[in-house]
């Protein structure tokens, strides 16, 4: 009877930020100030929304503000009283990354969790480029992400224990990434309807959650990355037949488990690394449908991992030995500070600091980038 009344609240109701699972076994996030990318839409919402209705404090840090504004609006009409704070943040735009870490620095004493979400799901013939240069599924998946999180890792070790949390996929099955030409500059035609760039981005992601625990393992910062499962999300919006065929059991292992996920069932493997108790001392490990994933983990080869790591440095321009260090939060503020008339804004260009990857290809860009094609951004 408990069951049902359950189900016909959940359908009377029927919003996605509320739900009836017991959390007796979550680390209690009120009053903790997490940071989710990709906010405004698909899992990225769904956990907005849950981590407000457990009381933390959320920075919603996304690139299209009309759409996070209105969802924070929506957020509010039902917890009044929610802690929401919108940042700007288009993770193709390396520039935009580093405002919105700075952003973050200046206005929040530290971070308890983040959760790297927002994402690119890029099907083309040929190699999208951002204005930086970059390959756009290995810029929005990891690269953005990559530099986002050293970026706060000072932070992330003052609100310790925090938790970073990475989405990553299953799809990362299909194609490796070559350390030596992550950025794809060797690659020219992709073949109709090429997903590789996307499988390797992924891949990526769930390597740098891997290798980024191994050098916090002395810390009480933790890593994860998980696959949500096949959830339907704005990635896919633009191609409903891709999604038809990744519900064909054969073409992808999540299907003859569950077919489409809804929002909320994506979400439960994200709430359960961020805050369940259990994996609360688990580092770099992988998971899926809210338990560890064995299998995956074990795919994520320790010298693979070190070898990404290190394009992914040389890409970003930003060093772990200089995040790492202490004092990095306030020499980067300064130096922020010191390039830059209007702080957070994300109108000035903020030089390179951290490397010089990408000196002489930034240093003649005025403003953040922006592609109204670029729609498939969750």
């Amino acid at each position: 009877m408990t069951g049902t009344l359950v189900s016909l609240l959940k359908n009377r109701i029927g919003h996605e930020f509320l739900d009836f699972e017991d959390h007796s076994n979550e680390e209690s996030v009120e009053g903790r100030v997490v940071v989710i990318t990709g906010a405004n839409s698909g899992l990225g919402k769904v956990v907005c929304g849950q981590m407000v209705a457990r009381g933390a404090t959320v920075i919603m840090a996304c690139r299209d503000m009309a759409k996070a504004d209105s969802v924070s609006s929506e957020i509010k009409s039902i917890f009044p009283t929610a802690q929401l704070h919108l940042l700007k943040l288009d993770l193709s735009n390396l520039d935009s990354v580093r405002s919105c870490a700075v952003n973050i620095l200046e206005k929040f004493p530290h971070v308890n969790i983040l959760i790297n979400n927002a994402g690119y799901f890029g099907v083309a013939n040929t190699v999208e480029r951002t204005k930086n240069g970059l390959e756009k599924n290995l810029a929005v998946n990891h690269l953005g992400h990559f530099l986002l999180t050293l970026l706060l890792l000072g932070h992330l070790k003052k609100g310790s224990p925090s938790r970073i949390v990475c989405i990553g996929s299953s799809n990362y099955k299909w194609s490796i990434p070559n350390p030596d030409d992550l950025n794809l500059q060797s690659e020219v035609n992709l073949g109709l309807f090429n997903v590789a760039p996307t499988s390797k981005s992924k891949f990526c992601v769930m390597l740098f959650a891997k290798e980024l625990g191994k050098r916090l393992e002395a810390t009480q910062v933790k890593t994860y990355s998980l696959c949500p499962g096949l959830v339907d999300t704005g990635l896919f919006e633009n191609f409903p037949w891709l999604l038809r065929c990744l519900e064909i059991p054969g073409i992808n292992e999540d299907a003859h488990v569950h077919t489409v996920w809804k929002h909320n069932d994506g979400a439960e493997t994200v709430m359960y690394c961020a805050l369940r108790k259990e994996c609360s001392q688990e580092s770099g490990k992988t998971y899926r449908f809210a338990r560890y994933w064995p299998e995956a983990d074990a795919d994520m080869d320790e010298d693979l991992a070190k070898k990404v790591w290190t394009a992914s440095e040389k890409l970003a321009g930003v060093k772990f030995e200089e995040v790492n260090s202490n004092g990095f939060d306030r020499k980067f503020l300064r130096k922020y500070k010191s390039n830059s008339n209007e702080l957070g804004q994300g109108q000035k260009v903020i030089p390179m600091i951290l490397g010089p990857a990408y000196k002489n290809k930034v240093a003649a860009l005025e403003s953040i980038y922006t592609n109204d094609k670029m729609d498939l951004f969750i």
